[in-house]
């Protein structure tokens, strides 16, 4: 052939292929991203909820529950000392007090015309029993014929229907008990020393602790027991009364 190739080729290549970049690339990535993360992520609370909840519920529960458990043995319905005052239900409430008998209703006395006390009392008709108790203040000169007069009554005192009588005297031996007159109340009475306690000095006192029991039956068909306090004297009221302090009704269901 007219033209021999040389051995070697005209032009060297360079000292590297084509195909690989001639320089570094014009832009480098930053090491970090181009923006930063908040302080804490965007799922986290608050530092506070943007409502708090009220101290209290939103509705309270009424003080007394709808429905009152059922009575197990004995439970008490009233009781009083009469020491913040009277409450609505007394008649013929009067207010006395000394250092001796505290506040107690008194004094009355049938000599002097003092309306009597008196108080009913809703019950239950299915208790088994009424326990009522009481301190009888006998104060100054209560003696024979004086005494005290429980009316029972189931229909507010428009009639009787039983009565106790309790007759103490500062110069004889008082009762310890007893029973109502149509029989069907029975009672009981622990008596203080005589001392002197109060009102007029020239006589000595007496406190005495009454309990009666009167059956459902009494108040089965109208639920009411209605008490009246009759102090009978013979004297002026500064020689003689009578005072009542510390009632309680309790109902029996055996």
């Amino acid at each position: 052939p007219s033209f021999k190739p040389s051995s070697e080729p005209s032009s060297k290549p360079s000292s590297k292929p084509s195909f690989e970049p001639s320089s570094e690339p014009s832009f480098k990535p930053s090491s970090e991203p181009s923006s930063k993360p908040s302080f804490k992520p965007s799922s986290e609370p608050s530092s506070e909820p943007s409502s708090k909840p009220s101290s209290e519920p939103s509705s309270k529960p009424s003080a007394k529950p709808s429905q009152q458990p059922a009575c197990v043995g004995c439970c008490m319905i009233y009781s009083s000392d009469f020491e913040s005052g009277v409450d609505a239900g007394w008649t013929n409430a009067q207010l006395a007090s000394n250092i001796n008998f505290s506040t107690f209703l008194g004094r009355y006395s049938s000599f002097a015309g003092t309306p009597m006390p008196s108080r009913s009392f809703s019950v239950s008709p299915s208790a088994a029993s009424l326990v009522l108790n009481f301190d009888f203040y006998e104060i100054d000169s209560f003696d024979a014929p004086d005494y005290l007069q429980l009316r029972l009554s189931n229909d507010g005192l428009a009639s009787t229907f039983d009565n106790i009588f309790i007759n103490v005297s500062i110069y004889g031996t008082d009762p310890t008990g007893g029973v109502s007159t149509n029989g069907s109340s029975s009672w009981t009475m622990v008596n203080e020393p005589r001392t002197s306690l109060g009102f007029n000095a020239g006589y000595v006192d007496q406190i005495h602790h009454v309990e009666v029991t009167i059956p459902a039956s009494f108040v089965a068909n109208t639920a009411t027991l209605t008490v009246q306090w009759y102090f009978r004297t013979d004297e002026v009221l500064a020689n003689e009364s009578g005072g009542l302090d510390n009632v309680q009704l309790t109902e029996c269901f055996v």
